[in-house]
């Protein structure tokens, strides 16, 4: 925990030097705080990278140290025996051509994974450090220490939702088509586009909330008879009651609609509102489902970093801001320490040389 406490430290210093009077360097310094905890991380730090077996085709170590075996047409032609999607094993294989050390794979990630974020939130972002914040100490960076393919879809899919919100629409379609290639969930994103550009009023959006909030009771039994109807009751044994997915349901909720006291007519503010909800529909699954549905959620619910900030910026005196600030931060960190122990084996952290392949 040592290590995320000084990144924490770490990112207060910058909001005390940069913040809100040198944007760019503020967000570069946040991201290279991340990157250098991402990229100085054990491949044992992650449940997915080497899994239980080196050789596990399912592994991040395993697909890229059999690497080399393949050609690009194979990789194409599907010779590689995995359900890695393409994208993601043509991003492998270029980096296999450069190192073979799978630690400066993890490195090359985790700079990918971070730097079109840092880049989203120096655009949009009142308060750039306290999206880090928001994205640390939520699920969303410890999730990225595990699931590299979705993680690098998400990051990929806000350079698209940057887009978007800029009206062009064709090159939010081409970086929705990229991380698709790198995660087939990336397709969810495409229910943004018949919205964005509709204005979504308290009413609408505490309506829409409602409705999710009274589907979830029926969503078990809904799923469970799609399950014995369509796939032989294969997936039965994953519909179990999900609490704490509940309890972050109802958590985001609360987040969308306390963004209402930020009164300006803003484009951004409004599509970011619309793609939150649509993350708060994707959480409602984990009512029923605790990870597998909910993981669609992460392209939408990742702009939570945005609406926070947009939230405290809604405070008209410098000194509450920055009192609102410092709470949002204790809070937030309060809750990473409290949720961040579980299967993804973030903590106990190790760097590379202390716990090695």
């Amino acid at each position: 925990m040592t290590v995320f406490l000084l990144l924490a430290v770490y990112l207060l210093a910058v909001w005390v030097i940069y913040g809100g009077r040198n944007p760019k360097k503020e967000a570069i310094l946040c991201a290279a705080g991340f990157i250098l905890v991402l990229a100085l991380r054990s491949p044992y730090n992650g449940c997915d990278l080497v899994g239980g077996d080196y050789t596990l085709s399912n592994s991040y170590y395993g697909a890229f140290s059999r690497m080399p075996q393949y050609s690009f047409k194979e990789l194409i032609r599907g010779d590689f025996l995995t359900h890695f999607e393409i994208g993601f094993l043509l991003y492998t294989k270029i980096i296999s051509l450069l190192t073979s050390d799978f630690q400066w794979y993890i490195a090359i990630t985790s700079s990918i994974q971070i730097v079109p974020l840092a880049f989203f939130f120096y655009k949009f972002s009142p308060n750039i450090t306290l999206s880090f914040f928001v994205f640390g100490c939520l699920d969303f960076f410890s999730f990225y220490f595990s699931g590299l393919r979705q993680s690098l879809a998400i990051s990929i899919g806000t350079i698209g939702i940057y887009y978007l919100i800029n009206n062009k629409v064709r090159y939010y379609l081409l970086f929705i088509l990229v991380a698709f290639f790198f995660h087939v969930s990336a397709i969810f994103m495409l229910l943004l586009l018949p919205i964005y550009r509709l204005k979504i009023s308290f009413a609408k959006a505490i309506s829409f909330c409602l409705i999710i909030l009274f589907l979830i009771p029926i969503l078990r039994p809904l799923l469970l008879w799609i399950s014995k109807t369509f796939l032989g009751g294969s997936y039965e044994s994953y519909l179990q009651s999900g609490s704490s997915a509940l309890t972050m349901f109802l958590i985001y909720m609360f987040f969308l609609l306390f963004s209402y006291v930020n009164k300006t007519k803003d484009h951004v503010l409004n599509v970011l509102r619309w793609i939150v909800l649509i993350g708060v529909f994707f959480q409602s699954f984990g009512a029923v489902n605790n990870g597998a549905l909910t993981r669609g959620g992460y392209y939408f619910l990742i702009c939570l970093a945005l609406l926070l900030p947009f939230i405290l910026n809604a405070l008209g005196e410098k000194t509450e801001r920055q009192f609102a600030f410092l709470m949002s931060v204790f809070l937030l960190c309060i809750f990473f320490i409290l949720t961040v122990e579980g299967p993804r084996n973030v903590v106990p952290y190790y760097f590379f040389w202390e716990m090695p392949l």
